[in-house]
C-alpha cells in the first residue's frame, strides 16, 4: 500500500481501493509548504506516515468545513465535500495495540476520506454536485484557498 501511495503522489489510500478486503488506511503528507495561502486556509500539516487497522471515527467536533477533494479512485475529478473539522479516530496500530488518535484540519478530512472507502462510500457521494469539476476546470477556475468562489459562482 505504501508503494502504491508514493507512486500515485496521493496523501491516503485504503485497502479496498486495491482490491484488499481488510479495513485498513495508510495516511502520509510530507508536501507541506509554510506560508503557502491555499495551505495555510486547509490547516495543512505534516502527517507522516499513518497506519490505521479497524478504524472508527468515534468523536466528531461540531465545525464542519468545506473544500474540494479528488481521489485516486475517481482520477481526474474534484468535487467540494463539507466534513467535521476534527476526529478521534479508534484503531488498532501494527502491534495490534488499540490507539486513540486525533486528527484535526487537512489530516482530518483525509483520514474521512479514506475511512469512507472502507464503509463503500466515496468522496463523490457526499459532494455538492454542483461543485464536481475535471481537474483542469478545477485548476483553472476553483484552485483557491477556498471554495468561496465556486460556491458563490456555482450556487451551492
Amino acid at each position: 500500500m505504501e508503494r502504491v501511495l508514493k507512486e500515485s503522489h496521493g496523501v491516503g489510500l485504503a485497502a479496498p481501493q486495491l482490491g484488499i478486503s481488510l479495513r485498513v488506511v495508510i495516511i502520509e503528507d510530507l508536501t507541506v509548504t509554510p506560508g503557502d495561502p491555499a495551505q495555510v486556509a486547509r490547516e495543512l500539516q505534516t502527517v507522516p506516515l499513518t497506519v490505521l487497522i479497524n478504524p472508527e471515527v468515534r468523536a466528531q467536533s461540531v465545525e464542519q468545513t468545506l473544500f474540494y477533494e479528488g481521489c485516486l479512485s475517481i482520477p481526474g475529478y474534484q468535487a467540494a465535500v463539507k466534513r467535521p473539522f476534527s476526529v478521534d479516530i479508534t484503531h488498532d496500530d501494527m502491534h495490534g495495540n488499540q490507539q486513540v488518535s486525533h486528527f484535526a484540519g487537512w489530516p482530518a478530512r483525509i483520514v474521512q476520506h479514506e475511512i469512507d472507502h472502507l464503509n463503500g462510500h466515496l468522496y463523490i457521494d457526499k459532494s455538492n454536485t454542483r461543485s464536481i469539476s475535471h481537474d483542469e476546470e478545477y485548476s483553472a477556475r476553483w484552485a483557491h484557498p477556498t471554495p468561496a468562489q465556486a460556491q458563490s459562482a456555482l450556487g451551492f
